[in-house]
């Protein structure tokens, strides 16, 4: 433990000064022209809670036609309202009155996708954002999501049979948080090319590190920032500008509905697996406003990624220097050791 300790301590001032180049790259990057807000289109998918509750909230503030989309009726609703009240009282929306319109449903089902696209161009005419914001957590180490892997003969039928769990929990995490973001951004694209709008992209520090218990979901989310990575190479040519962020732990109610989590009879949320491993700070946690604010700031400005909170950030540089350490640190965290 004290060589690891000795080890940060030397790698430290590297990783700083690293830090600060990239934040003069970023901060040249802020320096783009804002896009405007007042009176654009912004579709905001899984906007019913959380994060994409308070992003469409601080697009509504400034003006913004929205087109919300959620799985639940009365939650999505609820955002509506919140979304007038906080229209009415913007600063800028006393020259425009913006229009609020709703779609309910799954959007790993390509029904609701096509009807998505339709609604806001039929309603809107025009796309100017694209927040692709739903998501599934997993947080069951995968030998949990196996039953008696270590009794069972390889290749028998039986083994074949032990990963249907693991199999349903991937199938649902890859279609929720990288098949339907995909599909939605190249169903949008060619609206998005025309009006040379920005797709914005709520991933998760799980797409750019590793950790126990969250394989599925790190899984989905390096496949996401992989997809939008490159996708914004091809297309920013053309004006599509793409952001992805990429915030830590936020005090969201993701992790009450995570896909490998059955509910209880009574109703009651499940014990989280995996949650006497991890004890975290309240101060390390992020308020869902908090997160908005970024994910709101890095989009008007056309930022290419955004890390959050900045320790996140080093995080990453020391994973480039030391993974090592990074690793242990995880392993630390999530009582792997």
């Amino acid at each position: 433990m004290v060589n690891y300790i000795l080890t940060a301590a030397l790698l430290l001032t590297s990783v700083v000064l690293m830090a600060k180049k990239s934040l003069g790259s970023i901060n040249s990057n802020k320096r783009k022209e804002l896009r405007p807000v007042l009176g654009k289109t912004v579709v905001i998918i899984g906007a019913s809670s959380g994060i994409g509750k308070e992003i469409a909230l601080r697009f509504a503030r400034e003006g913004a036609n929205l087109l919300l989309v959620a799985r639940r009726v009365k939650e999505l609703e609820d955002v509506r309202l919140m979304c007038q009240n906080a229209a009415a009282s913007g600063e800028r929306n006393n020259r425009l009155n913006a229009k609020i319109r709703l779609v309910f449903g799954d959007v790993t089902e390509r029904v609701v996708q096509l009807q998505i696209v339709s609604d806001c161009i039929e309603h809107f005419g025009s796309i100017d954002f694209l927040v692709l914001n739903a998501g599934i957590i997993s947080v069951k180490p995968v030998v949990e999501l196996l039953e008696n892997p270590t009794q069972l003969e390889p290749g028998s039928v039986e083994a074949l049979n032990n990963i249907e769990s693991l199999e349903t929990a991937l199938n649902r995490t890859m279609s929720v948080n990288f098949h339907a973001p995909v599909h939605l951004g190249c169903l949008f694209l060619p609206h998005l090319l025309a009006s040379k709008g920005s797709i914005v992209v709520v991933s998760s520090m799980a797409g750019m590190l590793a950790a126990p218990t969250r394989s599925l979901y790190a899984a989905s989310k390096h496949a996401l920032n992989g997809f939008f990575n490159s996708l914004r190479m091809e297309v920013e040519k053309d004006g599509v500008s793409i952001t992805i962020a990429n915030p830590g732990t936020v005090d969201t109610d993701l992790r009450s509905s995570a896909v490998d989590v059955q509910s209880s009879a009574s109703g009651n949320t499940p014990k989280m697996p995996g949650a006497s491993h991890v004890k975290l700070a309240k101060k390390s946690v992020l308020s869902p406003q908090y997160a908005a604010e970024k994910v709101f700031d890095a989009a008007i400005r056309s930022v290419e990624c955004v890390n959050f909170p900045f320790i996140y950030q080093l995080s990453i540089y020391l994973n480039a220097i030391c993974p090592s350490l990074v690793e242990y640190l995880a392993k630390k965290k999530y009582g792997f050791l």
